[in-house]
């Protein structure tokens, strides 16, 4: 665990291209030279500017993965002491390469580990499975038995793998990028998913207590300012320090959308909610719906109040019953509940 500040590879120069013919890949240099001929299902080039390439074959639809082997730019197999080895998609980073540069996935047992493009093995095959982590760089998504944890690429370990799920938090700067950005992490627990902050560094700065919590990546310093929502209320903290109290009410609703149509305005400043999945008024949009005063429009069709009780009563304590229960209250409240739970996996 702790700080790993590791140099992420940019490739600036393209030597090498996937090309394909009648369905198969191969592999030209810049110059058009053929280098492999195009009689693979898909290849793989790792760093454009090496002659390594992963040449995948023989797909087996229950496992659901091929077979593999590497070639340098003479046609030679090498890397011949891993099974199975294949690039590891680089999603949404910083670095514009398809793949991850410097490192490879091997797969021993059933299981994952890692080696260098160079061959020097990096970890042993102990993961169900290694992915990069979104919005990061240079940092691997690792599972284990159902839970989630991180590491570098040098093999690090970052956070121990026992969460339900790690994502990170979203903070970007110009100067650094996606250093700086955490990890919210959760657990399942019998009153369902409690959230919990991990910092760039490793080093958990808030335990998994929280029904939900975002970052706040526009204040403009360099604290950590984290929304934080608990027995239905919202609050602010500062650092880990509390800033505003979880006094502001925050409702989750779920439902479905019939929209062949998309609208266009801002509505930044009188949205009805944000939308977590799908979309909101439009394809660019988070922001779903209206709302002004007592008046609430949305594409989100019925049944709405049922599926979300809690804001059925709201709405009914808005007409003027200050404590109001509604029919079969627990049993939609139970299936609420899953329903949440069942969206945020």
């Amino acid at each position: 665990k702790g700080d790993s500040k590791l140099s992420v590879q940019e490739v600036t120069n393209y030597n090498y291209f996937v090309v394909t013919v009648n369905e198969k890949s191969g592999v030209i240099d810049k110059e058009g030279k053929i280098i492999i001929n195009p009689e693979y299902d898909s290849i793989q080039i790792p760093n454009p500017e090496k002659p390594i390439f992963v040449c995948l074959y023989d797909y087996n639809s229950e496992t659901r993965e091929y077979s593999s082997k590497i070639l340098n730019d003479k046609g030679e197999a090498i890397l011949n002491k891993f099974d199975n080895v294949q690039a590891i998609l680089n999603n949404n980073t910083s670095i514009s390469n398809s793949y991850q540069t410097t490192i490879l996935k091997y797969k021993k047992d059933g299981k994952y580990g890692l080696i260098k493009t160079n061959g020097k093995k990096v970890t042993s095959a102990i993961y169900d499975n290694i992915e990069t982590l979104e919005y990061k760089d240079g940092i691997l998504r690792v599972k284990i038995d159902e839970k989630y944890g991180l590491i570098d690429l040098n093999g690090k370990e970052i956070v121990k793998p026992e969460y339900n799920s790690i994502v990170a938090d979203g903070y970007y700067d110009k100067e650094t990028k996606y250093e700086k950005a955490g990890y919210i992490v959760n657990i399942k627990t019998n009153e369902g998913y409690r959230y919990g902050y991990i910092n760039n560094k490793g080093k958990q700065t808030l335990d998994t207590i929280y029904t939900n919590l975002k970052r706040v990546t526009d204040m403009g310093d360099s604290a950590i300012y984290m929304i934080n929502y608990k027995n239905g209320k919202a609050g602010l903290m500062k650092d880990s320090q509390t800033v505003i109290k979880n006094e502001y009410e925050d409702i989750e609703i779920v439902g479905f959308k019939s929209q062949f149509t998309m609208a266009y305005g801002d509505n930044e400043n009188n949205y009805f909610v944000e939308a977590e999945k799908g979309i909101g008024l439009n394809k660019e949009s988070k922001l779903e719906g209206i709302k002004q005063n007592n008046f609430i429009g949305t594409y989100l069709i019925g049944p709405i109040l049922i599926l979300n009780p809690l804001f059925t009563k709201k709405l009914i304590q808005m007409l003027g019953v200050e404590k109001p229960t509604i029919a079969f209250e627990k049993e939609t409240m139970d299936a609420y509940k899953q329903r949440l739970e069942e969206f945020k996996k």
